[in-house]
Parts: structure tokens; C-alpha cells; sequence
């Protein structure tokens, strides 16, 4: 807002004496050290404004992360600045909602996890920050150095109480954090959480405008049990074993322009290819995640412990997936077989998700990206052999909503209630909205665009068409069965989760801070009734005997599936084999849909007896 300044008239030497006592007051003293390493960067990149400055003994970059089982436990971590008022730091919890400091005299203690460093602060991506920190430290005649010491801090609470309220507060006496709050998980049922992606800011103004989306969704939600990030919290990757160019000021202002919300929502953070730094490995440090993953798995171990984690929350197994070693022998592969354990050790889950930054399925920038190419051919069998329900994804910042697919194509009949607009356009390529998705036989994908400032563009039908010699997927364009396009402002998505359905309310974020609903789709898990009046044929597929008592064989290659279904249209057995066991059907007539991998489907009446 601009203010019209009246016209005064002063003695020139009663305002350089005005601008001198100003200039004494904002200075910062020489030993800058007296003071939190990021407080020392606010003061200088806005302004001089005093009150940024905090004392060198407090917490910051603090945030909560969902680590094992979220019924009975929570994880934490936080970051002070590395000197021995420091040490021994804890988190004390609390069982009450909206706790004060006296609350906290009868509190659980727990001590915190250190671990002492030195972090490059700013990387090549960080020019103009970093030159106005520097010039303005020198006016004090300070030297800032390229590498700071930090001390970082976790603790992991167990025990907890499903479905309860707790407050807490880190560090020690003398030197607290604000008190936070949090609730566990229910024992099951359903929940509500949002869902961000590739908030991935390098400079201030892109960090405000990160900031407004995610200040939005927590206004607007405030009752979401936590935040799924899948990806590129931040820009500057550094991926080199010997050249350190990690931008830690980039997490500490990630944090740093949100943490009133971390302090009371647990996060879900998924890695993204910007936010891998191999030297200083900030995500792992910053995020207080399950690493059983590396130590289960040594033969592929990952650069960035604690990236492969998974947790069921209510009803649903999440399961969080790190694809940075996609180039790694064997690692692809053991992740697949992962997923695999995780869903037979949680059979009764009504739903299973899995989060990745980079994409299966994709329709932007990254559409025809080796990398992505490989991920899904190695991927992919595992996905369907566990009957993946949804798949939220990042880093193509479009909004594209994928499926369901199974084999290669559009489960048919799985897509109902749409409502047709004009497509062709770039916020709507299909023509699609809304929509609900019945993900028993397939796979929902989805990608929210990003809650920043970066955006991509989706490609046309013709332009997937010509790029399918290097995706390797037929018709790919066909698998968008949901709006597809850039918002052009940055999003969110609110996810209600019940027994029933999920419900994906995506919102876009104006520059005055103002959200409107961008899409919404429901996804269902239902059995499809087979319509037995209408059967289709296939020459070169036949099964057999008829009548059929122990085992029904099918004649034909390249079996994708084969359901059995009543005369009455109930499904009553599945299989991906030729020869399928029968000997517990009920003596009667079924029907037999065979489905080849080519797509084609075929329809057969047999008779158990």
C-alpha cells in the first residue's frame, strides 16, 4: 500500500542527525553469533527490522513428521545454531490441547538425537540474497562465512494414546520453542489431510508467494491431520560428491515462512530430485522420518536415508517412495518388492496409496523423460500386482488427473459423472471436470500442479503421439480422463478419506491470498457388475472344458486377466493364469471375461458342475 507523505520542512542538519540515530540503532553488533543463523539473514534481507533478531540458543526450523505407527507415535526435529548452551536439548509433551508453559511442569521429557555439522548457506541459485547479506553484513563490518554450524535435534515419542490431543514445546530451560500441537491417529476409519507438491522457491519473492498457498490451505482446513509434500521443497539441488552447492538458507526459509503451521500439522515429505543434496543430505536431517528402509536394504541403500518410509493412518497404507537411485542396479526392483510386503502386512487397509515426487504417469515437461520411461517399466508390474488404489505424484507442475489404468489402459467403465466443458484450452486440454473414479480394477494418478511459483505446460494429443517412440505407451493421451491443464496460480488439494470414497478438492491460490476450487473428483472402490446380456467374442480366445468341474483352462496368449463372474453380473473369482482353480465355485453357470494385455476382452458362458 502506498501513503502520500506530507511536505515538511527541516533543518538538513536535524535530519542527518535523525538518519545517524537511525543507523546506530538498526546496527547489528560485530559478534553476529550472538544471534540464530537465521534470524541474522532476516535482519539483514528485510530491512534491519530488530525484532528478527533471536538469541543463538533458539529452536528453529521445527516441524513434526509422521514416523511408524501415527496412533502411538510422533516424530520431531529442529536445528539450533552449533555452540554448547545447545546440548541436551528435549521435547516435552503434554496430553491437552492448547497447552500453557504451566502445563509443562508435570511434562514427558524426551531427550533429543544430536548430531553436529558444518552446511554450505547458499548456493549459486541464491545471487541476489546472498549479495544483499553480504553487503549489508560488511556495513557492520562483518565477514559472513560460505559454511555455517548447526547442531540438529530429534526425538521420537512412543507410547502415545491413539486419537488424542497433545501439545509440546522443544529445547531446554532457558531457551523454549512456541508450544505446538498435535492430535495421533484414530484406530481406523477415515481422516482428512492436504496434499502440496513443488513448493521449490530460491529467492524471497517465490518463498512468499509458496508460503501464501500453503497459509491458505491451512486456514482453510485447519482440521487436516497432516500435509503430504511430494517433492522439491526447495530449488537447489547438489548432487555432486565433491562440489558443495546445497542452499540450507533455502530450507531455513522454507521453514522459516511457515512454521507456525509445522508447529501444529505433522508433515508427510516425500523427496524430490531438487531437494537432494549428497554432501549435506538436508532432508534427511531436517525430516525426522522412519530409516529402517536403509538398514533393511543395505545392498541399494540410498543416498538420503529416511526417503522410503511407509505408515497406515486410519484406514489407508501410505507408502512413501524415493526415485532418486532409479539409476541404481537392483533398486528399483527391491522398492517394488517392497510395496509388495507392505500391502500383504496390511491386508486389511480399505485403502492403498503410494507418494513419489518423480511420475508414472505424467503429460508435461516430463512426459517423455528417460527417466520416468524406466521408472514406470520397472515399477509399474509391482503397482498392479498389489492393486494400488491412488498414486499422488509431483514434479510436472500441471494438474492432471490419470486413469484408472490398468495394463496400459483406461479401466473400462471406471470413469462415471463427469461433466464435459470446452477442451483444447491450456486449464483444460480434455473438456473434463469432476468426475468419480472407481479404482477396484486400476490405478488413480494424480498430480496438483505445484504450490509455487514455477508452472510447465500440458502437451497436446498430437505431441504425445509423436513422442510415443520414447514414452513406449500406445495411446497415451487417453489415459487423461480428468481435467488436465495449468492452473496458472499456484494449488492445493484438501483430501477427505472414508470407508466409502476419497475426496480430492483441488484449490487454486490468488496473489492477494484468495482460493477457488480448481477441480474436485471422488474415487470409489467398488465390484462392477458384469453386463451378461451383452457378451463379446474373441476368436483367438476360447476356454474350456464346458461343463468345467476342477480347472478351467484358457486358450490364449498374453493373458492380462480373467474374471468369473454369476449370471447375475457379481464377480466371484480373478485371475492373471491360464489355467484358474474352480473346485470352490458353486455348482450353475458363470460367465468368463478374459482381458488380453493388448486390451482386448472377450466374454464366454461356462457351466461347474
Amino acid at each position: 500500500m502506498k501513503y502520500k507523505i506530507p511536505s515538511l520542512k527541516v533543518k538538513a542538519t536535524a535530519l542527518l542527525a535523525f538518519a545517524s540515530a537511525l543507523a546506530d540503532a538498526q546496527a547489528l553488533p560485530k559478534d553476529w553469533n550472538e544471534y540464530s543463523i537465521p534470524s541474522v539473514s532476516e535482519y539483514y534481507l528485510g530491512g534491519r527490522d530488530a525484532s528478527a533478531l533471536k538469541p543463538n540458543t533458539t529452536p528453529f526450523s521445527i516441524n513434526m513428521t509422521i514416523n511408524g505407527d501415527p496412533r502411538t507415535r510422533m516424530g520431531f526435529a529442529w536445528f539450533t545454531n552449533q555452540i554448547p548452551a545447545n546440548d541436551g536439548s528435549v521435547v516435552q509433551i503434554v496430553a491437552k490441547a492448547n497447552a500453557t508453559e504451566a502445563d509443562f511442569a508435570n511434562a514427558v521429557s524426551i531427550p533429543a538425537a544430536e548430531q553436529k555439522f558444518s552446511m554450505n548457506y547458499m548456493s549459486t541459485k541464491n545471487v541476489n540474497e546472498k549479495r544483499t547479506l553480504e553487503q549489508e553484513a560488511k556495513k557492520d563490518g562483518i565477514s559472513l562465512p560460505n559454511f555455517r554450524n548447526y547442531t540438529s535435534h530429534k526425538a521420537v515419542a512412543e507410547n502415545l494414546t491413539p486419537d488424542t490431543d497433545y501439545s509440546f514445546r522443544v529445547g531446554k530451560e532457558g531457551a523454549w520453542s512456541g508450544i505446538g500441537s498435535f492430535r495421533t491417529a484414530p484406530q481406523g476409519g477415515g481422516f482428512t489431510f492436504n496434499y502440496t507438491t513443488d513448493t521449490q522457491a530460491n529467492t524471497l519473492q517465490m518463498f512468499d508467494i509458496s508460503a501464501k498457498t500453503i497459509n491458505r490451505a491451512m486456514k482453510m482446513f485447519p482440521n487436516a491431520l497432516f500435509n503430504l509434500n511430494t517433492g522439491d521443497f526447495i530449488e537447489t539441488a547438489s548432487t555432486s560428491t565433491t562440489t558443495n552447492n546445497a542452499s540450507e538458507w533455502e530450507w531455513e526459509r522454507w521453514f522459516a515462512t511457515m512454521q507456525e503451521h509445522w508447529l501444529t500439522t505433522p508433515l508427510v515429505p516425500v523427496l524430490g530430485n531438487h531437494d537432494m543434496s549428497v554432501i549435506d543430505v538436508n532432508f534427511h536431517r531436517h525430516f525426522n522420518t522412519d530409516t529402517s528402509w536403509n538398514a533393511e536394504h543395505p545392498q541399494v541403500a540410498a543416498r538420503m536415508d529416511g526417503a522410503n518410509y511407509s505408515f497406515v493412518y486410519g484406514n489407508t497404507l501410505f507408502m512413501a517412495l524415493n526415485y532418486e537411485e532409479y539409476k541404481k542396479e537392483g533398486y528399483l526392483e527391491t522398492l517394488g518388492e517392497w510395496i509388495t510386503e507392505q500391502v500383504a502386512k496390511h491386508p486389511d487397509v480399505k485403502w492403498k496409496v503410494l507418494m513419489s515426487h518423480r511420475n508414472v504417469y505424467t503429460g508435461a515437461s516430463h512426459h517423455a523423460d528417460t527417466d520416468q520411461r524406466l521408472i514406470r517399466e520397472k515399477i509399474l508390474p509391482y503397482i498392479e500386482k498389489s492393486n494400488i488404489d491412488v498414486y499422488f505424484q509431483g514434479h510436472d507442475h500441471v494438474y492432471e488427473v490419470i486413469g484408472p489404468v490398468s495394463g496400459g489402459k483406461v479401466v473400462e467403465g471406471s470413469v462415471t459423472e463427469q461433466e464435459t466443458v470446452k477442451g483444447g484450452v491450456r486449464e483444460n486440454m480434455t473438456g473434463k471436470l469432476g468426475g468419480t473414479y472407481n479404482v477396484y480394477k486400476g490405478t488413480l494418478y494424480l498430480v496438483n500442479n505445484s504450490a509455487g511459483k514455477k508452472k510447465y505446460e500440458p502437451k497436446t494429443e498430437a505431441q504425445m503421439k509423436a513422442l510415443e517412440g520414447f514414452t513406449n505407451v500406445k495411446d497415451y493421451y487417453k489415459l487423461f480422463t480428468g481435467r488436465f491443464g495449468q492452473t496458472g496460480e499456484p494449488t492445493f488439494s484438501n483430501v477427505i478419506v472414508t470407508d466409502d470414497m476419497m475426496k480430492v478438492a483441488t484449490y487454486t491460490v490468488s496473489d492477494e491470498g484468495d482460493a477457488t476450487l480448481f477441480d474436485e473428483i471422488k474415487i470409489i472402490k467398488k465390484e462392477t457388475a458384469l453386463n451378461v446380456a451383452n457378451l463379446a467374442t474373441n476368436r483367438h480366445t476360447s476356454v474350456y472344458p464346458v461343463p468345467a468341474s476342477d480347472v478351467l483352462n484358457i486358450s490364449a496368449e498374453q493373458i492380462q486377466q480373467a474374471d468369473i463372474f454369476t449370471t447375475e453380473g457379481k464377480l466371484v473369482l480373478s485371475s492373471p493364469k491360464s489355467k484358474i482353480d474352480i473346485s470352490k465355485l458353486t455348482k450353475g453357470s458363470y460367465v468368463v471375461r478374459v482381458v488380453l494385455k493388448d486390451g482386448s476382452a472377450s466374454t464366454h458362458k461356462i457351466l461347474v458342475n
